[in-house]
């Protein structure tokens, strides 16, 4: 479980329970990237024409329009959707995940006091195996190091509406000079004192203010 603060997580929570692909299909071997936005949680199913439907919420009944058979009973995913640069495409992708590994792989990193907030550090995941009953994943962090500046220059041209992603026929990610104001935003991790101000913990200017020792003294109290 996510206990600490983090931008890129909500506090508590906690990949659910069960099995487990947008860039959602990791190939074969390494797959880097940077997290560049916080991460959208939901529920999806494939329905009765082969396409996704997304949900924030976890369905309470199976929608009639579910395609489920005897080999794949109603079942629905838990997924993370968020903008990320993926370095062998060279762009930015609209990224998302419902492998239970990769997701407990990178939700770990964000709970380490060592790494913390994703958007700090590149992210590998490591695929082996190809087929249902041998594939694997493993998640690896790069060492902490500033956002590119050729990142930086394409999110400055890419708008972004996550949220998109839960109404059909949506562009989830457009592209456009000047148009990623707010991607950029997002992407760009919070400051030293705003991560303490989201923690409860007093900013650096406020540590460095000398307390006083001693309550002021007005001399007309002094009985003498």
């Amino acid at each position: 479980m996510n206990d600490r603060y983090s931008p890129i997580l909500p506090k508590g929570y906690e990949v659910p329970a069960g099995e487990s692909n947008f860039f959602n299909k990791f190939p074969v071997g390494n797959t880097r990237f940077r997290m560049l936005s916080p991460v959208t949680l939901g529920w999806r199913y494939w329905n009765l024409e082969n396409r996704p439907v997304y949900s924030r919420d976890k369905w309470a009944v199976q929608p009639p329009d579910a395609k489920v058979d005897e080999e794949n009973p109603w079942a629905p995913q838990h997924f993370w959707v968020f903008v990320a640069w993926i370095y062998d495409l060279e762009s930015i992708q609209v990224m998302q995940v419902t492998q239970k590994k990769i997701m407990k792989g990178i939700e770990s990193l964000l709970d380490n006091e060592k790494w913390g907030d994703s958007r700090t550090f590149d992210l590998i995941v490591e695929r082996v195996g190809t087929s249902m009953n041998d594939t694997d994943y493993r998640v690896l962090p790069g060492p902490p190091t500033p956002i590119a500046v050729d990142i930086i220059a394409a999110l400055k041209d890419v708008s972004v509406q996550l949220d998109n992603i839960f109404t059909p026929d949506q562009h989830i990610l457009t592209v456009g000079p000047g148009a990623g104001t707010a991607a950029l935003e997002a992407a760009l991790p919070p400051t030293a004192d705003q991560q303490r101000i989201a923690n409860g913990e007093p900013t650096a200017e406020e540590l460095a203010r000398p307390a006083s020792s001693e309550e002021e003294v007005n001399v007309n109290d002094i009985p003498f």
